[in-house]
């Protein structure tokens, strides 16, 4: 995967040697990109305005903010561990399971 300007989404495709363009659904899709992290089951695009997550299995689009429990809306990164994602923020690392 790759980010853009305006915070578009690229995914490479090997079998067709080409990139496909992904479109944002969520509440947040514009906002600038600062990370991306791919895990097995989702994608996690760590964002000025929080975080997009889109899941492989469904193909659907969700947002994580402050209002969701994050520390802030400016997330720098995220990394997996057995249990959690952990986020970086400008106010510190928090965790959800």
């Amino acid at each position: 995967m790759a980010g853009g300007i305006g915070g578009t989404l690229f995914e490479y495709d090997s079998i067709s040697d080409h990139w496909r363009k992904i479109e944002p659904t969520d509440s947040i899709r514009n906002g600038q990109i600062y990370s991306i992290t791919v895990t097995q089951e989702r994608v996690f695009i760590c964002r000025d305005s929080g975080v997009s997550l889109y899941d492989f299995l469904t193909g659907q689009w969700e947002s994580l903010t402050v209002s969701d429990g994050l520390l802030s809306n400016n997330v720098f990164c995220a990394t997996e561990d057995k249990n959690s994602i952990w986020f970086g923020t400008d106010k510190g690392f928090h965790g959800f399971s």
